[in-house]
C-alpha cells in the first residue's frame, strides 16, 4: 500500500509540472532576415465574456538582430491572438497587416482602444495562435 501511494504521489508531481507554464512558453518572434528589425505588439485584452469593450495594449519599439528571436510575450499564451507589426528601418521593409493601432515614435506603453482619428497608428497583423501554449512567429 505504500508502494502504490508513493507512486500515486509521483505520478500527481509529474501531472502538476506538466500544467506549469515552461521556460520557453510564450510568443516568440523569430527575425529570419539579414537585417536589423524593429517591432511592436499589441494584445486586445478586454474580456469578451463580460462584452468588454476593446482594450488594447501596445508596446514598442523592440530591436531584433538578424536571425535573432525574442519571447515578446513569456509564459503560457492567456489569448488567441497577437498583434504585431515590424519594420526594418535601413530598407524601409515592412511587415503589415489591417489591424490599426497606437503607437509612438520612441518606445511606448499605451492602453485604449483600436486607434482611431489623427493618432500615429500601424496596421498590425492579427496572429491566430490557436490554442496552443507557445508560438513562434517567423519574420521572413
Amino acid at each position: 500500500m505504500a508502494r502504490f501511494l508513493w507512486i500515486a504521489a509521483v505520478c500527481a508531481v509529474i501531472v502538476a509540472g506538466a500544467r506549469e507554464a515552461r521556460a520557453e512558453d510564450g510568443f516568440i518572434v523569430c527575425n529570419r532576415t539579414n537585417l536589423t528589425v524593429v517591432f511592436a505588439k499589441a494584445l486586445n485584452v478586454s474580456d469578451k465574456a463580460k462584452k468588454e469593450p476593446n482594450r488594447v495594449v501596445s508596446e514598442g519599439w523592440f530591436t531584433l538582430a538578424p536571425s535573432a528571436c525574442t519571447n515578446a510575450y513569456p509564459g503560457k499564451l492567456k489569448y488567441r491572438y497577437y498583434l504585431i507589426y515590424a519594420e526594418a528601418r535601413a530598407s524601409n521593409r515592412k511587415w503589415t497587416g489591417e489591424f490599426s493601432v497606437c503607437v509612438e515614435d520612441k518606445n511606448f506603453t499605451l492602453s485604449g482602444d483600436l486607434c482611431k482619428g489623427n493618432r500615429n497608428s500601424r496596421k498590425f497583423i492579427q496572429v491566430d495562435t490557436g490554442d496552443f501554449n507557445t508560438y513562434t512567429y517567423d519574420l521572413q
